[in-house]
């Protein structure tokens, strides 16, 4: 969240380790430690990364009318917590770590969903990170 006040922001992968970091009006110069502390950002894997997204995914089945929504969740001792839902959540800041567009995948939900508005038929969307993982695993 202090992105925009001169904070750092790393990307993720799709098994929850971290990507080199950069500010946002920094947007080409990377940093792999932590300028303040210098402790190690990229490729430190997050703890509970599997619990998180299965919390996220739990939480957006029960978001009815909202298809993308930012998740705020903090990391605890017992876990993680929801701390809020965004609906402007900045897809245009999670572009900034790694310079790249959202891409493919992303545009390919999109389809996914535009398709499920008008058919009940439609290919729904995945209900688990398994199945997300399995899914990017054969593109």
């Amino acid at each position: 969240d202090n992105l925009g006040s001169g904070g750092l922001a790393a990307g993720l992968d799709t098994e929850g380790r971290l990507t080199a970091a950069t500010k946002k009006a920094d947007r080409h110069e990377y940093t792999h430690k932590h300028p303040d502390t210098g402790a190690k950002i990229t490729g430190e894997q997050l703890v509970f990364w599997e619990d998180v997204v299965d919390l996220a995914l739990t939480a957006h089945s029960v978001t009815t009318d909202v298809y993308f929504v930012g998740w705020d969740i903090a990391w605890t001792n017992d876990g993680p917590k929801i701390i809020e839902a965004n609906v402007g959540w900045g897809e245009d800041v999670l572009q900034i770590p790694g310079s790249r567009p959202l891409g493919a995948k992303f545009c390919d939900l999109i389809e996914v969903i535009r398709s499920a508005e008008g058919n009940a038929d439609a290919p729904k969307l995945p209900q688990t990170h398994k199945n997300l993982s399995q899914k990017s695993q054969r593109n």
